[in-house]
Protein backbone atom coordinates (compact mmCIF):
# COMPACT_ATOMS: atom_id res chain seq x y z
CA UNK A 1 0.00 0.00 0.00
CA UNK A 2 2.75 2.37 0.76
CA UNK A 3 4.24 1.76 -2.67
CA UNK A 4 0.97 2.73 -4.07
CA UNK A 5 0.48 5.61 -2.39
CA UNK A 6 4.77 6.60 -3.28
CA UNK A 7 3.59 5.90 -6.90
CA UNK A 8 0.25 8.40 -6.28
CA UNK A 9 2.60 10.93 -5.14
CA UNK A 10 5.04 10.94 -8.00
CA UNK A 11 2.29 10.33 -10.78
CA UNK A 12 1.10 13.89 -8.53
CA UNK A 13 4.62 15.74 -9.42
CA UNK A 14 4.89 14.67 -12.82
CA UNK A 15 1.35 16.27 -13.50
CA UNK A 16 2.77 19.19 -11.96
CA UNK A 17 5.40 19.28 -13.64
CA UNK A 18 4.33 19.39 -16.70
CA UNK A 19 1.36 21.57 -16.16
CA UNK A 20 4.14 24.08 -15.11
CA UNK A 21 2.66 24.10 -11.50
CA UNK A 22 5.53 23.19 -10.43
CA UNK A 23 9.04 24.35 -11.81
CA UNK A 24 12.56 22.89 -10.90
CA UNK A 25 15.94 22.74 -12.51
CA UNK A 26 17.04 19.83 -14.93
CA UNK A 27 19.15 18.05 -11.93
CA UNK A 28 15.82 17.96 -9.72
CA UNK A 29 13.55 17.09 -13.08
CA UNK A 30 16.48 14.16 -13.84
CA UNK A 31 16.46 13.06 -10.36
CA UNK A 32 13.06 12.51 -10.00
CA UNK A 33 12.99 10.66 -13.37
CA UNK A 34 16.14 8.88 -12.51
CA UNK A 35 14.40 7.52 -8.97
CA UNK A 36 11.34 7.23 -10.23
CA UNK A 37 10.39 6.78 -14.06
CA UNK A 38 11.39 2.89 -13.07
CA UNK A 39 9.05 2.42 -10.58
CA UNK A 40 5.82 4.33 -12.40
CA UNK A 41 6.23 1.95 -15.28
CA UNK A 42 6.25 -1.02 -12.76
CA UNK A 43 3.04 0.58 -10.65
CA UNK A 44 1.04 1.48 -13.64
CA UNK A 45 -1.26 -1.48 -13.37
CA UNK A 46 -2.05 -0.53 -10.01
CA UNK A 47 -2.70 2.96 -10.88
CA UNK A 48 -5.43 2.28 -13.41
CA UNK A 49 -7.09 -0.12 -11.98
CA UNK A 50 -7.02 1.93 -8.27
CA UNK A 51 -7.62 5.85 -9.87
CA UNK A 52 -8.90 7.19 -6.93
CA UNK A 53 -9.06 10.63 -8.57
CA UNK A 54 -6.30 10.15 -10.84
CA UNK A 55 -6.57 10.75 -14.57
CA UNK A 56 -4.62 8.31 -16.30
CA UNK A 57 -4.37 9.95 -20.07
CA UNK A 58 -3.70 12.87 -17.97
CA UNK A 59 -0.82 11.54 -16.24
CA UNK A 60 0.67 9.81 -19.57
CA UNK A 61 0.54 13.11 -21.06
CA UNK A 62 2.48 14.49 -18.25
CA UNK A 63 5.40 11.48 -18.01
CA UNK A 64 6.01 12.38 -21.30
CA UNK A 65 6.02 16.27 -21.11
CA UNK A 66 8.01 15.65 -18.43
CA UNK A 67 10.67 13.15 -20.82
CA UNK A 68 10.67 15.82 -23.17
CA UNK A 69 12.67 18.61 -21.10
CA UNK A 70 15.31 16.41 -20.68
CA UNK A 71 18.60 16.20 -22.58
CA UNK A 72 18.46 13.84 -25.84
CA UNK A 73 20.64 11.78 -24.40
CA UNK A 74 18.89 10.85 -20.63
CA UNK A 75 15.48 11.06 -23.06
CA UNK A 76 16.49 8.27 -25.23
CA UNK A 77 17.71 6.56 -21.88
CA UNK A 78 14.27 6.53 -20.33
CA UNK A 79 12.51 5.72 -23.85
CA UNK A 80 14.07 2.47 -24.36
CA UNK A 81 13.30 1.71 -20.66
CA UNK A 82 9.83 2.59 -21.38
CA UNK A 83 9.77 0.40 -24.75
CA UNK A 84 11.33 -2.62 -23.40
CA UNK A 85 8.74 -2.38 -20.90
CA UNK A 86 5.61 -1.51 -23.03
CA UNK A 87 6.63 -4.77 -25.38
CA UNK A 88 6.88 -6.81 -22.18
CA UNK A 89 3.64 -5.59 -20.43
CA UNK A 90 1.25 -3.54 -22.75
CA UNK A 91 -1.68 -2.24 -21.39
CA UNK A 92 -0.20 -2.25 -18.10
CA UNK A 93 2.55 0.64 -18.83
CA UNK A 94 2.04 4.06 -19.89
CA UNK A 95 1.36 4.89 -23.37
CA UNK A 96 3.98 7.10 -23.67
CA UNK A 97 3.76 6.98 -27.78
CA UNK A 98 3.30 11.02 -28.66
CA UNK A 99 5.96 11.81 -26.45
CA UNK A 100 8.08 8.86 -27.92
CA UNK A 101 7.43 10.21 -31.75
CA UNK A 102 8.06 13.84 -30.91
CA UNK A 103 11.49 11.90 -29.51
CA UNK A 104 12.22 10.04 -32.30
CA UNK A 105 12.14 13.37 -35.16
CA UNK A 106 13.85 15.49 -32.83
CA UNK A 107 16.73 12.82 -32.93
CA UNK A 108 16.50 12.46 -36.40
CA UNK A 109 16.97 16.20 -36.75
CA UNK A 110 19.53 16.24 -34.92
CA UNK A 111 21.62 12.96 -36.38
CA UNK A 112 21.02 14.61 -39.96
CA UNK A 113 21.85 18.42 -39.14
CA UNK A 114 24.90 16.61 -37.73
CA UNK A 115 25.59 14.67 -40.55
CA UNK A 116 25.10 17.55 -42.67
CA UNK A 117 27.55 19.66 -41.24
CA UNK A 118 29.88 16.91 -40.97
CA UNK A 119 29.60 16.72 -44.49
CA UNK A 120 30.66 19.70 -45.60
Amino acid sequence: MIRYELSRVSAILFVAMASRKLQCRLEARSGLLQAWFRPMLLDFGWLQRCRRGLDIKVLQEAMGQTLLTLPLNQQYMLFMEWFRHFSSHGTECPNLSKAFQIWWRRSFLRGSETYAIESR
